[in-house]
């Protein structure tokens, strides 16, 4: 049975830049135009797998998100300055994005929580002008 990791995302700043941030995440759910039923968030949107990469070696989990996530779930509307979203993953949490995210996007500041159930793991961070400003692994001993 694989690991569920739940991640808890919360991005905050600017309208515009916050619109432009989660417009630049979602990808259609199928690659066929004529089929094309929605736009969800995808790790991939942001940081694409380079030729013989894997997932976790980019996002440091191993796949992409598991359910669709509209704009609409994902918390934006025109004019919102935050958006607050659950993405679950197999395996792992996406701290690699994360981390790579974060740098692509200086003026926003971003909470990231995950639980990893069966690990019995939490991981916090925080991330503000383009940097990791906090970031903490709990275990139970």
């Amino acid at each position: 049975m694989a690991n569920k990791c739940y991640t808890l995302l919360s991005i905050s700043g600017h309208p515009d830049t916050l619109a432009d941030f989660c417009f630049a995440t979602i990808l259609p759910v199928s690659h066929d135009p004529a089929t094309f039923e929605s736009f969800c968030f995808s790790f991939a949107a942001l940081v694409p797998l380079q030729s013989g990469e894997t997932p976790y070696d980019a996002w440091g989990c191993r796949n992409d998100v598991i359910d669709h996530i509209t704009l609409h779930e994902m918390g934006w509307h025109p004019g919102c300055s935050t958006v607050t979203f659950l993405v679950e993953t197999n395996n792992a949490p996406p701290i690699y994005w994360f981390y790579k995210v974060v740098a692509m996007y200086p003026s926003l500041e971003f909470d990231f929580s995950a639980s990893m159930f069966m690990l019995d793991s939490y991981y916090y961070a925080h991330g503000s002008e383009g940097k990791i400003t906090a970031e903490k692994m709990e275990q139970p001993s």
